[in-house]
């Protein structure tokens, strides 16, 4: 009897073998490299599928972005670390309620809205009471 070795004999009819298929993994992580200036960023060379490459320029706080957008151009972005000053981080507290005041103005309507209560239970009372002359 003669086989044919180039198909395998498949005792289970359910199953179909797949063909292996080698898939390009590209790395994870960022595209870009440090740069010491923005004519550096201008003139490196970015991919053409519309990556954002990072480019970062630790001497001057910057980071630049580069990318090419949907109408083929280059765009390039620049991110800036700036320092807040002293005066920037104080808060001014003339605007602020005191805790005081804030339970001062609680008690007021808790005040308030019990006299309504009341008043309004009154009121419904002495109609109630009231008979009706017909």
């Amino acid at each position: 009897m003669l086989y044919n070795n180039n198909y395998p004999q498949q005792y289970n009819m359910g199953y179909q073998p797949q063909p292996l298929t080698q898939q390009m993994v590209q790395p994870q992580g960022l595209k870009g490299h440090p740069v010491s200036s923005l004519e550096e960023v201008r003139a490196a060379q970015i991919d053409f599928d519309g990556s954002l490459f990072i480019f970062p320029d630790l001497a001057n706080r910057r980071i630049y972005t580069k990318k090419i957008s949907m109408d083929g151009f280059a765009e390039l972005n620049v991110y800036e670390l700036t320092q807040l000053s002293n005066t920037d981080n104080t808060i001014s507290t003339e605007n602020f309620v005191t805790k005081e005041e804030f339970k001062n103005a609680i008690e007021q309507l808790r005040n308030s809205f019990t006299q309504k209560t009341e008043n309004q239970t009154q009121a419904t009372q002495n109609q109630q009471q009231t008979p009706l002359n017909f």
